[in-house]
């Protein structure tokens, strides 16, 4: 017979399944949603994602990011730094060799030594960790453990103990709503009308 704690498809017990398919649920509509706003042009979700990804890979990585977009001393080519941790991060909708060689030959010298990340927020990216760039401000960045995509974070995901599944769940559930649970108010009403 099968084990009572353990889905008989996949040997993981089930509340971790069920936890990483809240994760995989909500971070792939969100990667989808961002795809498709992007091409009607509508930016709002590229702007949510960045304070979004703080929170988040804080969390998942015990990072110390802020958002410097939001503040003025906001710097082409990185929209998150960690400056305890040495790591500045650009978030993206787009997966280009060209985009990442563009942000690292934007003027970073005063983040020279930190860390350099890139995630793709809604395209998979696997293809740019074999890639090779130029990098003139001596930043470092490890394309194989340095991109991350939705499926890498979620690989990441599955393979966390239960207590930091936990964690992620509640937080995705907490940020990423789906529009079903959000009661609707008369200004989301409004705008509808």
């Amino acid at each position: 017979g099968s084990h009572p704690y353990l889905n008989g498809h996949t040997g993981i017990p089930v509340n971790r399944s069920l936890y990483f398919n809240l994760c995989e649920e909500r971070l792939s509509i969100l990667c989808t949603r961002v795809e498709l706003r992007g091409k009607l042009n509508i930016l709002d979700f590229h702007l949510h994602s960045e304070d979004f990804y703080v929170g988040f890979l804080n969390l998942l990585f015990g990072y110390a990011l802020k958002n410097i977009n939001a503040s003025a001393q906001n710097i082409e080519g990185i929209d998150l730094v960690d400056v305890t941790g040495k790591l500045v991060l650009q978030v993206s909708s787009t997966a280009t060799k060209v985009k990442i060689e563009s942000a690292l030959g934007k003027d970073l010298s005063t983040y020279k030594g930190h860390s350099f990340k890139f995630m793709s927020i809604s395209k998979d990216a696997k293809h740019l960790r074999s890639g090779t760039y130029a990098n003139h401000h001596g930043l470092i960045f490890l394309p194989t453990q340095d991109v991350y995509d939705v499926s890498s974070i979620l690989n990441e995901i599955l393979h966390l103990d239960i207590a930091r599944q936990q964690k992620i769940y509640d937080f995705l559930k907490c940020e990423l709503k789906s529009d079903t649970e959000k009661p609707l108010t008369e200004t989301n009403l409004a705008s509808i009308i």
